[in-house]
C-alpha cells in the first residue's frame, strides 16, 4: 500500500490562512477561547485546502470527506474575515485518533519527547490500512493511502498535492 503526505499549496490569488494564526486555529478547533474571534484570511480565489496548521478545509473538502466516511475525524466550523470584512466559513479537521503505523523495525526516526522530530526512513505495519489519518507523534501534515489519493484528485479538489511517502523519505 503506497502512502502520502497530503500537502497544502497556494497558488497567486489563492484564499489561505496565514501560517501565524494556527495557535488560534488550534484553541478554537478545542473548543477553547482565542484572544482572536475573527482569524484573517488573504487571497480572493476560492480553494479547498485552506491552512496546513489545524487542517482547515472548505465546505466542498468537507462534503467530499463526509461521502467517504472518514471515521476518525469531527469537523470544527470557523468563520475568518479579512481586511475587509468579508467572511469566509470554513472547517478546522479535528483528528479524534491518531495513528500507531511505523513499523519501528524498518524505519529510522527520531521521537523526542512523544513528538516525531526528524524521519530519515518510514515504512508502515504490514497489517496497517486507514485511508486519512495521522501519525501518532506527528500532526502536521495528515496521510492518505492511494486509493484516497485518486479519490481526492477525480473530486478535483484545489490548493492540494501529495508526496509519496516511501522508505526512502526523509524531512
Amino acid at each position: 500500500m503506497k502512502y502520502y503526505f497530503l500537502k497544502h499549496i497556494i497558488n497567486e490569488g489563492d484564499i489561505y490562512i496565514p501560517f501565524e494564526y494556527g495557535d488560534s486555529i488550534t484553541l478554537l478547533r478545542d473548543n477553547k477561547d482565542s484572544k482572536l474571534k475573527k482569524i484573517p484570511f488573504v487571497g480572493k480565489k476560492e480553494t479547498d485546502y485552506y491552512a496546513v496548521t489545524g487542517h482547515v478545509i472548505s465546505n466542498h473538502f468537507k462534503t467530499f470527506l463526509e461521502l467517504n466516511t472518514i471515521p476518525n475525524i469531527e469537523f470544527i466550523p470557523i468563520t475568518f474575515e479579512n481586511k475587509k470584512k468579508e467572511e469566509l466559513k470554513a472547517y478546522a479537521i479535528k483528528f479524534t485518533t491518531t495513528e500507531d503505523c511505523i513499523d519501528p523495525e524498518k524505519s529510522d526516526v527520531v521521537i523526542l519527547l512523544d513528538t516525531i522530530r526528524e524521519i530519515n526512513k518510514i515504512s508502515f505495519k504490514k497489517d496497517f490500512n486507514m485511508k486519512f489519518f495521522l501519525i501518532k507523534g506527528y500532526d502536521y501534515e495528515i496521510v492518505v493511502d492511494n486509493d484516497m489519493k485518486e479519490a481526492m484528485e477525480k473530486s478535483n479538489l484545489k490548493g492540494i498535492s501529495f508526496t509519496v511517502i516511501d522508505e526512502n523519505y526523509k524531512f
